[in-house]
């Protein structure tokens, strides 16, 4: 799973080049403490999201009145868990890919949108087929996604805010970047 999940999460990362994120008009100086915060911040939600999910899983598999709803074991656990990460990496990245709300302007390139609707069709088939994983049921496969769907939007929220909280550090409105007005002076 750890290889699936690897080759899956390769594929829109190498398309970001495509994508249509606004550039700075001038040379840009990184803040690297703002930029470590931010990405900081997305990353510890995106643990939260993941081991909220298993969480909930564990519960379900223990619990027998859901296991009458729908019956889990340990190892449809393991696949749960296998779908969302590979859907959770995705869905940051359209998340963290501009300022604004990730359903704003500008729209993914093509060739990224693409490649996360197809890398997320391969793990779906994969998951429900039960090809090099164990099968789960479609309507779990639809709750997963109901669940990231409601992360990814809760995720976006909380990168306008954070964004808002530290909009005063940056021009140009590029995260954890300020435009140098002399590029070619260093500061010591």
């Amino acid at each position: 799973m750890i290889i699936l999940l690897a080759l899956l999460d390769d594929v829109p990362i190498m398309t970001i080049a495509y994508d249509r994120t606004p550039l700075p008009s001038r040379p840009v100086r990184w803040r690297m403490r703002r930029l470590l915060l931010e990405s900081g911040f997305m990353g510890l939600l995106s643990i939260v999201q993941t081991f909220g999910l298993l969480i909930i899983g564990m519960e379900w598999v223990s619990n027998a009145q859901w296991q009458a709803w729908i019956t889990l074991t340990q190892e449809h656990l393991q696949t749960i868990i296998f779908l969302q990460l590979v859907a959770g990496g995705h869905l940051l990245l359209l998340v963290v890919r501009s300022r604004g709300a990730f359903y704003s302007r500008p729209w993914p390139a093509r060739p990224l949108l693409f490649a996360v609707l197809g890398t997320q069709l391969v793990a779906v088939l994969m998951c429900g087929f039960g090809w090099v994983v164990t099968a789960i049921p479609w309507t779990v496969i639809a709750l997963v996604w109901v669940y990231m769907i409601i992360w990814m939007l809760a995720l976006d929220l909380a990168k306008r805010l954070i964004h808002r909280r530290l909009a005063g550090d940056t021009r140009d409105g590029f995260a954890g970047a300020r435009v140098s007005s002399r590029p070619w002076r260093r500061r010591r």
